[in-house]
């Protein structure tokens, strides 16, 4: 995160987007990511909701998403996605 919006308020900037908003999407429910869970998250980027998951707004969608997608093993999901 300090990567893309570092930011101290002073004079250290360390991000490449200091003073840029970020949202958050937890792709996993804990020690592992199922691609329900994935593909919700990814939906939700692209249009996120309110508080109860209603209400999809794609207008406040990123300009930007990174993501840290891994495996401890090969799966071909995450180059299908």
């Amino acid at each position: 995160m300090g990567t893309m919006v570092g930011d101290d308020g002073g004079a250290n900037e360390t991000g490449v987007a200091p003073g840029a908003k970020w949202i958050a999407a937890k792709g996993c429910e804990t020690n592992s990511c199922s691609e329900a869970s994935l593909l919700a998250s990814g939906q939700w980027v692209v249009a996120p909701t309110d508080l109860n998951g209603q209400n999809p707004r794609p207008g406040l969608a990123p300009d930007i998403v990174n993501n840290s997608w891994g495996s401890a093993t090969h799966d071909d999901w995450y180059s299908r996605c």
